[in-house]
């Protein structure tokens, strides 16, 4: 941000006329800069006394502050360290603690007006905000090529109320009464409770532990409570189908519309009225973890094939077991890792992601090359977004063409190409890059998911696109004055931010509070189809 900007989205807040982005793009922007707090300071100090009594205290504010030093802000003019009021130089004396006092309590009402977050300091700390509420009775923990017809699921999330369709594949759930159902398409059913599932049609295996005994499955023909089991039921579509019930272990009790109770045990099962020999060939956890090990064998296999992509420039697999980062495209490029530790990735194999959360951690590396077009892509598990840039990818420093890809502290994605270097003077208004952001694509519901991030950056079409989990959310044109002849990288992190001519020990902290499994940059901006395939292969 120049200097002309900063100072007009300062005058913009003060005024209360600032826009809800503007307010984002300021409140970053002082976060991280030195100058710019001590340009917001001079400034609120100035309105102050432009609109303050001659006899009040605050008529005594003094205008210029301690001097800030910081050789990586190139907006800073020196010219505007001193302070002009009604065409001529002011001469102040020292501030009264009463006006400092007094200038803090307007320095917080503005950030509380503008913050809904910050609320009035005498309020204690447990009324500051309500107790968060979340819906649901259960937790999608883990799908096996599952596709839902209508609301799109995906691991991790809370099962909301209301009948659900499975068309194909399986699907393994954890209520939070401590049962674990999988669920194998086509099957159509809802969760009623902690304790009691509703099948329509389709095929489960549930298992039960000592704390839900009584669990109760519902279907059109009849119920089966559980006293300990594990067990499994397929339903038909209509009443005039007829039931089955599989006992594996334990013991159940079948509750027929039609018909008395029975019991059954071990071994035992119904279809209807009818007494059968128990089936094995459902799937439980067990299965379902077998299920998604081959998958996750067949995906490493495929990897194989990337030393002869040509669009590859970069993969890196993420290995948090070693320091040293191989990437596996032809290039062959080197990493290594910096205090950042190993985490379990989204197959849930130990260390076979990079947890940045620790506050310096990174992944540094080095891309040579000019790109006209370029995709960006990696799996993330983000726990939170708390700071106000969440590093994906970004160069050292910005310089000229280099790409930033982020995340703000709001949810939305963002990417960048520095298009321009900032002329001297720098006339107002000017800007050096446009930044492409995404809706909001991340709250604090999908903390600790896995879920896949994608750009393209087009510059033949002429467009950004953001993409999570395979599906375009955003799409916008490259401005004219934006564009670029090629993109270029150089020295740069994964998970951080580095500056290469700071020399001073203090610095912006954007690691990403999360892990990332699998980074992977190619020399195109990839189709949809082809960014849908490559999640489709490898999500769990």
């Amino acid at each position: 941000m120049n200097h002309d900007d900063l100072m007009q989205q300062i005058d913009l807040l003060l005024e209360g006329d600032i826009s809800e982005a503007a307010f984002l793009e300021l409140e970053a922007e002082l976060t991280v800069n030195p100058f710019a707090r001590k340009a917001y300071y001079q400034r609120l100090k100035l309105h102050t006394l432009l609109t303050t009594p001659a006899d009040s205290d605050l008529a005594d504010l003094p205008l210029s502050g301690s001097d800030e030093k910081n050789p990586a802000t190139e907006w800073q003019n020196p010219k505007h360290n001193e302070t002009e009021v009604s065409g001529r130089k002011k001469s102040f004396r020292t501030f009264p603690l009463l006006s400092l006092m007094g200038l803090m309590g307007l320095l917080l009402l503005g950030f509380m007006i503008f913050n809904p977050n910050i609320s009035d300091p005498s309020t204690p700390n447990h009324l500051l905000k309500a107790e968060p509420i979340a819906t649901g009775y259960a937790v999608i923990t883990g799908q096996s090529d599952a596709q839902w017809k209508g609301k799109r699921l995906q691991d991790g999330d809370l099962v909301p109320a209301g009948n659900l369709q499975l068309q194909t594949g399986a699907v393994k759930i954890e209520l939070f009464s401590g049962v674990t159902v999988v669920i194998e398409g086509e099957a159509n059913f809802s969760i009623a409770s902690p304790m009691e599932l509703v099948l329509d049609s389709g095929r489960l295996r549930a298992q039960v532990p000592e704390a839900a005994q009584g669990f109760t499955v519902r279907t059109a023909t009849g119920d089966v409570v559980d006293l300990g089991t594990d067990f499994a039921v397929v339903a038909g579509a209509t009443a005039s189908e007829q039931t089955e019930v599989h006992v594996l272990s334990g013991e159940v009790e079948w509750h027929g519309n039609e018909s008395t109770m029975q019991t059954l045990h071990t071994g035992e099962g119904l279809k209807g009225e009818q007494r059968i020999v128990a089936e094995k060939a459902f799937l439980g956890p067990d299965e379902f973890a077998q299920l998604q090990a081959e998958k996750q064998t067949r995906w490493k296999t495929k990897l194989k094939q990337l030393e002869n992509e040509e669009r590859l420039i970069a993969f890196f697999p993420m290995d948090g077991a070693s320091r040293d980062q191989t990437d596996l495209s032809m290039h062959t490029r080197q990493g290594a890792l910096v205090a950042a530790t190993g985490s379990t990735d989204r197959w849930g194999s130990t260390d076979g992601a990079v947890d940045f959360s620790p506050t310096g951690s990174r992944a540094r590396l080095r891309i040579s090359g000019k790109y006209q077009s370029m995709t960006l892509m990696c799996w993330v598990q983000i726990n939170s977004l708390d700071r106000w840039y969440n590093s994906l990818f970004l160069t050292d420093g910005h310089e000229l063409h280099e790409p930033h890809w982020q995340i703000m502290n709001d949810g939305r994605l963002f990417f960048s190409v520095k298009a321009h270097e900032p002329p001297v003077p720098t006339p107002q208004n000017f800007k050096d890059k446009h930044i492409f952001y995404s809706p909001v694509m991340w709250d604090r519901s999908k903390a600790g998911k896995w879920m896949h991030i994608a750009t393209t950056f087009d510059q033949q079409a002429g467009e950004v696109a953001h993409f999570i989990d395979g599906v375009e959310i955003s799409r916008e044109a490259i401005p004219d004055d934006m564009r670029v002849t090629h993109a270029y990288i150089g020295n740069a992190s994964i998970g951080n931010w580095n500056e290469p001519k700071r020399d001073d020990p203090k610095f912006a902290v954007r690691n990403l509070n999360g892990s990332i499994d699998e980074f992977a940059i190619w020399n195109v901006a990839l189709s949809p189809e082809d960014i849908a395939e490559w999640v489709k292969n490898s999500a769990p």
